[in-house]
């Protein structure tokens, strides 16, 4: 048997993949499953992303029927599967750590991009007139947020606002480990917030 990056097991007792009109058709499930396996295991994939450095998937789901029978118990249909909104920073797949958000909650999570040569707090800018703006992406929108004189006061802003926006979204999940994860984002966003000892919280 042939291993999917060298670790994975496929012991499926059916065909995952159909070749029909010269198309290939995979089963939805082991899409998620090879996925997670390659961005765990695949060198050339990690060295294209390599915040997946480190990461690992736990000895149980390393076989497709063990990842499986959890996905058919979640409510996965539209959705990614993913591995740190539960715990942050996590780096281990496994049916402790992991759930399955739409795409909106996975972009809610992300960060913009500094501009510029100097590495700005997450979500401040420069503008032409070198004052420090802040800016949150709403729906993939930028809204601004404002000028401010420091560049810890937009910071400060931006944690505001997407506090707020967080909560919002906490409230729309149905899996209560999802709404309880993301209430807890906000609520450190909310932190008063010292340069000197808080650590980014999105990074």
């Amino acid at each position: 048997m042939k291993l999917v990056c060298g670790v994975g097991i496929n012991d499926s007792d059916y065909v995952v993949n159909v070749i029909s009109n010269g198309k290939h058709y995979y089963c939805p499930i082991y899409l998620k499953w090879k996925s997670m396996i390659s961005r765990c295991y695949n060198l050339k994939y990690k060295l294209t992303k390599p915040s997946y450095d480190g990461c690992t998937v736990t000895d149980e789901w390393l076989t497709f029927s063990n990842f499986s029978k959890w996905m058919l118990s979640q409510n996965w249909k539209g959705k990614h599967l993913d591995k740190d909104i539960l715990f942050k920073g996590n780096k281990v797949y496994s049916s402790f750590n992991c759930c399955f958000v739409s795409q909106s909650i996975n972009n809610l999570l992300c960060c913009p991009s500094p501009r510029g040569k100097k590495k700005l707090l997450t979500g401040v800018f420069k503008d032409v007139k070198s004052n420090f703006r802040s800016m949150v992406s709403i729906n993939g929108n930028n809204k601004s947020l404002g000028s401010f004189n420091t560049e810890i006061q937009a910071h400060i802003a931006w944690r505001k606002a997407k506090s707020q926006l967080i909560i919002e979204a906490a409230f729309t999940q149905t899996q209560d480990n999802v709404r309880e994860a993301l209430l807890e984002r906000a609520r450190v966003l909310l932190e008063d917030y010292n340069p000197e000892t808080t650590a980014e919280v999105l990074a």
